[in-house]
């Protein structure tokens, strides 16, 4: 019972440092998220105490599966929001790349066009 609790709360620890590292790397600007990512920790915490001053029941290791649920889910909706931060980026920026390639061969084409004359 005692193994398989710590077996959760590192593996709970390592998806909050994956998430954490995600956000850092792909999302610091989203404050949002990072509220998120910031009371996921601070639940986390509360845990922990838990954990500690209960010592491996099997209520404490119900609140892990729980966390560890949640902690999955914070992870699927920041990889999400990445996908879609890049999706508009691309966008964007090839948009914007089609557009201006046009309006120069557009340009260019009205300005050359006497002299084949």
């Amino acid at each position: 019972m005692l193994l398989a609790t710590t077996a959760v709360i590192v593996a709970m620890f390592m998806l909050f440092a994956a998430a954490m590292r995600l956000i850092v790397m792909t999302l610091f600007f989203a404050a949002a998220l990072r509220l998120v990512v910031i009371v996921v920790f601070l639940a986390a915490a509360v845990v922990v105490v838990i954990r500690v001053v209960l010592f491996a029941t099997a209520v404490v290791v119900v609140i892990l599966v729980v966390f560890f649920a949640a902690a999955v889910v914070v992870v699927i909706l920041v990889v999400f929001f990445a996908a879609t931060v890049v999706v508009v980026f691309v966008d964007f920026f090839a948009t914007t790349v089609v557009t201006v390639v046009f309006a120069l061969f557009f340009a260019l084409s009205c300005h050359c066009a006497p002299s084949f004359r």
